[in-house]
């Protein structure tokens, strides 16, 4: 006999253990316990199913003292036994409520039902906010319950797919039609749909297998199953489109390419300015070791005596500001020897425009620093030179010239730069034999020298002696030309005046009609006024 837990207790509390061997005692104790259940049953129903007159007349109902029997000698016979009167008695009191209990149980019921209402609402709200949650994410979502039927997928999860109807359409259907529909948009079709069977078969969560689509996009997809009580209720695809991030990826490992072969140094720092990592450049100009740069400061490091403190407080200002820089200062080694430094860098910025990382490039320019050293040097002589001295390219123009050129001529730089000096300087006197002489010099690549007649630019002419030479790089290669010239018109005017008059002379000597001569010790040569007359016997 299967009696019910709250009656067993009042058993226990008021009746001997010997007493439940009589039949008919075994058999009231049944019915009461039948009517414990059901009146536990009424307790879980809605208060409006509940029929309190009928319950009232049900359990209010004493137990019939007739019910009890007693047995002596196998004989049954109905003996109401006072001992047994007092029991039922007391089962009436404890087990059946009063009316007053029952309409406080009806009250509890209410507030349980009312709880249990909003418990619901609740629950139906949260399923409602979760819902929107999955929607809404930035992944593709299909969920599917134990048996592969979709509940719920979003809209990410169909544009990834080019499933053209509405996500809620998706509901109901088999998952599996959606993988077939959708296979031939990845490059291995079978691969891809043997790897779903494996996951459904194993049961087990994994992220990150990278999907292939033959556009050239790339998904990321998780596999999730939904365990409750240990029991499987389904599980979650979540698919994330890494297309970008991959081409990223793609080009940092090309730059890192090139960074690495680099012989600039070439430096990563964080948004700080600590450094993350550098090439081999960098360790070959600075001589520290890449365990020893990293975690340094990129700023501070190659800081020495020499090094313009304002120059490196205004990279310091765009570097903290985001901005690009470009500036030139003395970097320190290692072993404190210095070299001159290029250095240029250029924010990494991340999706939201912040700052993520720095890099820059470090270019050793000291030979280029000396040269320009010399050159501003040799400018400055130049400059002041009191010959004109012109600078021109690898096609003959102008491209610098001194004080002395403007003087000289009253043409300013701005006026002929440019310009190919013969364009503005030569006139109807000058010499056309030289002119050509002259560019075929400068074709050839060759140095020349020439005296010219010139032009001034209010027309005027002067006598230059003039000499140049083609500039050359390291490999030998023409990169322009220079000239200087020397003004020697009162030389030329000298010389036009001796030759005027020992033209006058030498009349004069041979109307005489005595022999005359001279002998020039510079040219080695011998003059006779009068060459008829053979004084000598030559």
């Amino acid at each position: 006999m299967k009696i019910n837990k709250l009656l067993q207790t009042q058993i226990k509390r008021h009746l001997p253990a010997h007493a439940l061997n009589e039949a008919q005692l075994a058999e009231f104790l049944d019915a009461v316990s039948s009517t414990y259940n059901l009146y536990q049953g009424e307790l879980k129903r809605p208060p409006d199913a509940y029929d309190i007159e009928k319950e009232q007349a049900a359990l209010l109902s004493p137990v019939d003292p007739s019910l009890i029997t007693s047995q002596k000698s196998g004989k049954q016979k109905n003996i109401v036994d006072p001992a047994h009167l007092a029991l039922i008695n007391t089962i009436n009191e404890k087990a059946i409520a009063t009316v007053d209990e029952k309409h406080e149980q009806q009250d509890e019921r209410k507030i349980v039902a009312e709880a249990l209402k909003n418990s619901e609402a609740l629950l139906a709200a949260t399923a409602n906010r979760l819902t929107h949650l999955i929607t809404n994410l930035n992944n593709g979502i299909l969920l599917e319950d134990e048996n592969g039927k979709i509940i719920l997928a979003n809209k990410l999860f169909c544009d990834n797919f080019g499933i053209t109807c509405a996500p809620d359409s998706l509901i109901g259907k088999a998952g599996r039609e959606t993988v077939l529909d959708t296979k031939d948009l990845f490059t291995g079709p079978e691969r891809y749909m043997s790897r779903i069977t494996a996951l459904l078969a194993e049961k087990k969560t994994v992220s990150g297998d990278e999907l292939q689509l033959k556009d050239g996009r790339v998904l990321v997809r998780d596999f999730i199953p939904l365990f409750v009580d240990n029991t499987y209720k389904g599980h979650l695809w979540k698919y994330e489109d890494i297309t970008r991030e991959k081409e990223n990826q793609r080009a940092l490992q090309r730059l890192s390419l090139v960074a690495s072969n680099n012989e600039n140094g070439v430096g990563f720092s964080d948004s700080m300015g600590t450094f993350l990592w550098a090439n081999e450049g960098f360790t070959k100009l600075t001589g520290y070791s890449l365990d020893e740069i990293i975690g340094q400061n990129a700023i501070n490091i190659g800081i020495g005596p020499l090094t313009d403190r304002e120059s490196i407080s205004k990279m310091a200002d765009k570097f903290l500001a985001g901005k690009s820089f470009a500036t030139e200062v003395i970097h320190y080694r290692k072993d404190k020897s210095w070299f001159w430094a290029r250095i240029k860098g250029q924010a990494v910025l991340d999706e939201h425009g912040e700052v993520a990382e720095y890099f820059a490039i470090v270019e050793n320019i000291t030979q280029e620093k000396e040269q320009a050293e010399k050159f501003r040097i040799l400018s400055l002589i130049a400059e002041e030179n009191q010959n004109v001295v012109i600078m021109m390219d690898v096609t003959g123009s102008i491209t610098w010239v001194n004080k002395s050129f403007t003087k000289n001529t009253g043409y300013t730089l701005d006026e002929v730069r440019g310009k190919n000096p013969g364009s503005f300087m030569h006139g109807p006197e000058t010499n056309k034999e030289n002119i050509e002489n002259l560019k075929k010099a400068l074709k050839k690549g060759e140095p020349f020298t020439c005296e010219m007649l010139n032009y001034r630019k209010d027309g005027s002419t002067y006598w230059v002696r003039l000499q140049g030479q083609p500039l050359r790089n390291e490999r030998n290669e023409i990169t322009g030309f220079f000239s200087l010239e020397q003004d020697i018109t009162k030389e030329i005017e000298s010389q036009q005046i001796v030759k005027k008059y020992e033209s006058r002379f030498r009349k004069a000597f041979e109307k005489i009609g005595d022999n005359v001569w001279e002998h020039d010790f510079t040219t080695n040569l011998t003059y006779f006024s009068n060459t008829k007359s053979h004084l000598l016997g030559y």
